[in-house]
């Protein structure tokens, strides 16, 4: 990996002495009014009476079918309250969870709100009691008001897929069941299962606990569903099974032998194994001698004991080998010996085309076979890969069973040790057919299943690769102009703006070809795709590949060496480096209208990241510093939330600047980027993604001090409990606005990256930065007693400055202690 000259010093990490905790109190906030509709109280009180009790009625009736098939216990009806049009539903005051009367889902559709609701036997008249108390003492108005219907819930209103991948006929098909938690999760999945059977329904094996979610698939009619809806009262939401999922293999290319025999020799003489990529794939066929050295057959795993380990298609080898070398082309022609620092391990986890096994439960899957890796090697550090995706991108950002089972391995959640882990996955490509229509298919066709995980690195591809030799194809042209995004690579551009900014970063993974009839031309040319290792390799070493599984293995090989590099980061650390290492090209800036150190249209900016994400990383800036541009990585924690419901702690960094030089630059243009990176602990589940119903367990946001703002006026801007304690204090307001994001677009997800632009000077004056929570499940959700759990956090900094005859990185590692290397 060659290495600029300037780029020859190690990056900086922040000691624990430079951070303060203090006690955290948020500003109040205010939500959107809650608009009521304006009703005649009486008439209104009588018709939702009469509601309730044709419900008391139903519910009588399930009984009595309950007890003529032999199912005993959960006794109750499931509800659907629906809204007037363009009112909400005051959907929170429908989950009386001491009652044992659970919120099941809520959903939208067109103007009308519904809410699916979990009535246990006797406890309709706790509604009845509220709703006595709206006519006579003017209470409960925001529950009741807004409420046009109340029926008996049906397969309708459960289902929060796509409403046009509702099952229309009687067939039978598998389908993702989501059961409700209840006071004891584990007995309603006991009971499900004991009793799915006797209306007909057959139960998967594999399950996804979450903290209020137990995920099933289930072979059935829609009739059968439709019963069990009303008799085992467990189903909180409908979903279709996911498919098989997708993947793409090239065309080959025959290479001679001596050329595999010149790189064997080039590659390093020991191999370490303290990093491993763990490649969930299609298996991988380990004695390709450029891939034996580094992949034992120990390390060879399947989710199904029956399974071959090793390919049976192709698509797992070609990712082994980017995984390693990145593309071969490059080392191929070169002479120089090869450094490669990790080893691999494979995770099979689909079998050739997929369909010789039933509809998976992925996210069990993908779980299943991490811990077969870590059983294995369990001191092993490694960075998973994730290259296998869903067909299709329904979801639109909203968490699945598998992006959500991600979001939960990453985390460490529920596990006693609390390890985090480090998953990078593909943003999913676009089908073959649909590749001419770029961009436009592009910005249409959003990021594919599990890539909206929040925790997970999604990586996107884009491309360089524009040479075709036209001699050897007449009338091609690339599809998609260098420094682009790929033909292939999704994006997040129409997604709620509420879900994360995805895909994360982008990588190589080489383009498409067009001829004068607009038709694709599958993998050739072969020189605009990636070169790679080919699993049939008795007749040949070298196969091509591409697209955003290309991609990202090659980013889990820049993950794995910067592990290598610093054992001692973590992966919320290594995660951040590769996001704020990153770059756009001009073409991606250009395409926007985005101009970098002048003022932008925000709206600008969020197509931009949702495109191609924060643009292509750059594993020398990862790794490295200059005297003039440097990363300094913080990693710390945080108690975010008290009981009750309260907040609890923010830190304060102190960022010790080189003031003295910053002050002689003066107007000198300096940048200035910050990246904060946390693991959150998923809690899926329609709800309306609100306060207890929020996915996120916490949220972490930063801010900067100010130029010429006071450390104890910047703890005030951000700190309630500051403001309230010290007296005439001074208030300030943010500089949201001086920055490419700003605080409204940069807080999505769980990585939150931005970038000021500004003078040397002004920059010398902004030394502190604060981390505070914000609201999370965790201290909303008391039932789960998570409120007083710890957050840890990444935070890098880094400044740089276009003039080279400075020596910023020297001076702030004297100040921290740290010796640099003549």
């Amino acid at each position: 990996m060659p290495v600029p000259e300037r780029f020859k010093y190690r990056n900086l990490q922040l000691p624990s002495k430079f951070t303060t905790t203090e006690e955290y109190k948020s500003a109040p906030g205010r939500g959107p009014k809650f608009k009521e509709v304006s009703r005649n109280k009486q008439e209104h009180y009588y018709y939702l009476y009469q509601k309730f009790q044709a419900l008391k009625d139903e519910q009588t009736l399930l009984d009595k079918k309950r007890e003529t098939v032999g199912i005993s216990g959960l006794e109750g009806i499931t509800i659907v309250f629906k809204s007037e049009p363009d009112y909400q539903l005051k959907h929170e005051s429908l989950d009386l969870r001491p009652s044992g009367i659970e919120l099941l889902s809520v959903k939208t559709i067109q103007t009308d709100t519904y809410a699916a609701v979990f009535v246990p036997e006797g406890k309709i008249d706790i509604f009845l009691k509220k709703l006595d108390k709206y006519l006579k003492e003017a209470k409960n108005e925001k529950l009741f008001a807004n409420i046009a219907d109340i029926k008996k819930a049906t397969v309708d209103a459960l289902w929060t897929d796509d409403i046009n991948l509702l099952p229309a006929d009687n067939n039978p098909v598998w389908w993702e069941v989501w059961l409700r938690s209840g006071k004891n999760r584990e007995d309603i999945v006991k009971f499900f299962r004991s009793n799915a059977e006797k209306i007909g329904l057959r139960v998967d094996r594999n399950e996804l606990a979450f903290p209020d979610r137990t995920v099933l698939l289930v072979f059935g009619t829609r009739d059968q569903i439709a019963e069990s809806i009303d008799l085992l009262n467990c189903i909180a939401e409908l979903r279709k099974a996911k498919e098989t999922p997708t993947y793409f293999l090239d065309m080959k290319r025959k290479f001679q032998q001596e050329w595999i025999d010149d790189l064997l020799r080039r590659l390093p003489k020991t191999i370490s194994d303290e990093v491993a990529i763990l490649l969930l794939d299609t298996g991988v066929n380990n004695e390709h001698p450029l891939i034996k050295p580094f992949l034992s057959s120990n390390d060879l795993h399947a989710y199904n004991i029956d399974w071959l380990k090793t390919d049976e298609c192709g698509h797992g080898t070609g990712m082994a080998g980017l995984a390693l070398y990145s593309d071969l082309m490059d080392l191929l022609v070169s002479n120089e010996n090869v450094s490669i620092e990790h080893i691999l391990e494979s995770g099979k986890i689909i079998r050739q085309n997929g369909n010789e096994h039933q509809p998976e439960l992925y996210g069990s899957v993908t779980s299943q076979v991490i811990s077969l890796a870590e059983i294995n090697a369990p001191e092993r550090k490694r960075v998973i890969s994730l290259t296998i995706t869903a067909k299709d991108f329904r979801d639109r950002g909203k968490p699945s069973s598998w992006s959500s089972a991600i979001d939960k391995i990453t985390s460490g959640a529920e596990e006693e040790s609390g390890t985090k882990r480090l998953l990078i996955v593909s943003s999913g490509n676009i089908e073959t057919q649909n590749r001419i229509y770029y961009p436009d298919r592009n910005i249409i066709e959003g990021i594919h299943d599990p890539g909206q995980s929040w925790n997970a690195l999604c990586v996107g591809a884009y491309t360089q690769k524009v040479t075709i030799d036209t001699n050897n194809h007449p009338g091609l042209v690339p599809i998609a102009p260098a420094g682009d995004i790929n033909p292939a690579s999704t994006t997040s551009i129409k997604w709620d703006a509420q879900w994360p900014l995805k895909p994360d970063v982008v990588f190589e993974g080489g383009n498409w070809a067009k001829d004068a009839n607009n038709s694709p031309i599958g993998g050739d040319p072969d020189e605009i795709r990636i070169l790679t290792t080919n699993d049939k390799f008795t007749d040949n070493y070298f196969t091509i590949t591409g697209d955003t599984s290309a991609a990202t293995a090659q980013v889990a090989r820049m993950a794995a060496i910067i592990q290598k590099n610093y054992p001692e980061f973590w992966t919320e650390t290594i995660r951040a480096l590769i996001v704020h290492s990153a770059e756009w090209t001009p073409v991606m800036l250009k395409k926007f209208n985005i101009r970098l150190s002048h003022k932008n249209k925000k709206a600008d900016v969020k197509n931009l990241i949702r495109y191609c994400g924060f643009g292509v990383p750059d594993l020398n800036k990862a790794i490295y510093c200059a005297e003039n541009r440097l990363n300094l990585i913080i990693q710390s924690s945080l108690y975010p939330y008290a009981d009750y419901k309260k907040m609890k702690e923010m830190n304060l960094h102190e960022i010790p600047w080189p003031e003295d030089i910053l002050r002689d630059l003066g107007e000198t243009p300096v940048t200035l980027r910050v990246t904060l990176s946390y693991f959150i602990e998923p809690n899926p589940g329609e709800r309306g993604w609100k306060r207890r119903h929020n996915y996120q367990s916490h949220g972490l946001r930063f801010d900067i001090q100010m130029p010429f703002e006071t450390r104890d006026q910047f703890r005030s801007r951000i700190n309630r409990r500051v403001r309230e304690e010290e007296e005439n204090m001074i208030e300030t307001s943010s500089d949201s606005k001086e920055w490419l994001l700003g605080d409204h677009l940069r807080h999505r997800g769980s990585i939150h990256s931005d970038i000021w632009y500004g003078s040397a000077i002004d920059l010398a004056s902004r030394k502190h930065v604060g981390v505070y929570p914000v609201i999370g499940w965790w201290r909303e959700h008391t039932l789960h007693k998570r409120w007083n759990s710890e957050a840890r956090y990444s935070l890098i900094l880094s400044i740089s400055t276009p003039k080279e005859d400075v020596n910023l990185y020297t001076e702030i590692a004297n100040k921290i202690g740290i010796e640099v290397p003549v």
